[in-house]
């Protein structure tokens, strides 16, 4: 590998890496913002016992595939499935509120860290 080659893949990496957690703050942003609009400030003890429980499960999970199947399969997947949640949680916001605030809570904490791990595995 070049030296040329080598600083562009540090500046890509670092890069995507700073994507990454500009969109898990923006991302917790959101969701505090969203939840405190559709809950009382009283629930938020609870929803964040419930992230944390589900932080947990979600990150031995996520280590037994990586293990299994690789950082480098599990990287684009978890990308593209968090992805995807997100997009579905935006389209049925209007339909159930109260429910996807929850809903999206919950994802920002399994898939959170899970998918910056899994990019710096890589």
């Amino acid at each position: 590998m070049t030296d040329r080659s080598s600083r562009q893949i540090v500046w890509l990496s670092a890069s995507i890496a700073a994507l990454m957690i500009a969109q898990q703050i923006a991302s917790k942003a959101v969701r505090d913002g969203f939840f405190l609009n559709q809950f009382e400030v009283t629930a938020l003890p609870v929803a964040t016992l419930a992230a944390a429980i589900v932080s947990f499960i979600t990150a031995v999970f996520f280590s037994k595939l990586m293990a299994t199947y690789s950082p480098s399969k599990m990287a684009p997947a978890l990308f593209i499935l968090s992805g995807l949640i997100f997009l579905a949680e935006s389209g049925a916001t209007h339909h159930a509120p109260h429910a996807i605030a929850s809903v999206l809570y919950l994802h920002v904490a399994a898939f959170g860290t899970a998918v910056v791990s899994s990019f710096w595995s890589v």
